[in-house]
């Protein structure tokens, strides 16, 4: 078991993952499993370019999960994180758990989305995967950004390129430079675009946006959308002019 599992969980047990552990979810690539005092235990297949527990590591802000303890086998990476009984926010949207109006800016929840990336970005990460089954819900409903198994380090000017060896991404929030395999902070604006499009229009945003889904939606959002959606990079605006130039203060 990792060292400070024993101490955080109470068990004296050998195994990673201890034998009261539930598992919750379960995807191509990882396992996560529900501890008995509400701690989450993420079990992925080892892979020398995933950096999560590294980067998870480096970052500490109520804003981004926390890391409790981590450990590498020859098979997988095991990391110890807060468990979030609200769930994703996809989730709590969708069950009408969180209340968001398409015809309003939704300033709270748009600076709740924002604020990771501001973070992330000021420490020189770049998510690559944002989405909203990619934000936790905490207990006073506030976000807060996880699963940082496909983000990468980018320590340079923020419109800069950087190398990519494959396609990382999700289907309908991945960037067009990702698909020519480089990323610059910029790929996370166009991904936070394709959660407005999908959160305003009620769709997935395919490459066109459709303004008739968005005829009834405040013009400053429709701007922010199209801005973010653009295909050139350097033509997005940063998260700072997100921030400070779309009426979110």
């Amino acid at each position: 078991m990792l060292k400070n599992c024993k101490k955080i969980l109470n068990s004296n047990s050998k195994s990673i993952i201890p034998s009261n552990s539930v598992l919750f979810k379960k995807y191509k690539f990882s396992k996560l499993y529900k501890t008995k005092n509400n701690y989450m235990i993420k079990q992925t297949k080892f892979c020398e370019h995933n950096k999560e527990s590294e980067i998870l590591g480096k970052l500490n802000n109520n804003t981004v999960i926390k890391i409790h303890d981590k450990y590498s086998d020859e098979k997988n990476n095991y990391i110890l994180m807060d468990y979030y009984k609200n769930g994703d926010l996809h989730y709590n949207i969708y069950t009408n758990k969180i209340e968001f109006d398409r015809n309003s800016m939704n300033k709270n929840f748009l600076r709740n989305l924002i604020n990771p990336i501001i973070y992330i970005h000021n420490m020189n990460i770049v998510h690559l995967d944002l989405k909203l089954e990619n934000y936790l819900v905490n207990n006073n409903n506030n976000f807060v950004i996880c699963d940082f198994h496909k983000s990468k380090y980018h320590c340079v000017p923020y419109d800069t390129k950087c190398d990519l060896d494959s396609i990382v991404g999700t289907k309908y929030f991945i960037a067009p430079e990702i698909n020519q395999k480089y990323f610059t902070k910029k790929s996370d604006i166009y991904s936070l675009g394709c959660i407005l499009y999908s959160l305003y229009a009620k769709t997935h945003y395919r490459g066109d946006i459709k303004y008739g889904l968005l005829k009834n939606i405040p013009s400053k959002m429709t701007t922010l959308i199209s801005d973010t959606l653009r295909v050139n990079p350097n033509e997005r605006p940063t998260i700072y002019d997100i921030k400070n130039n779309y009426s979110l203060k």
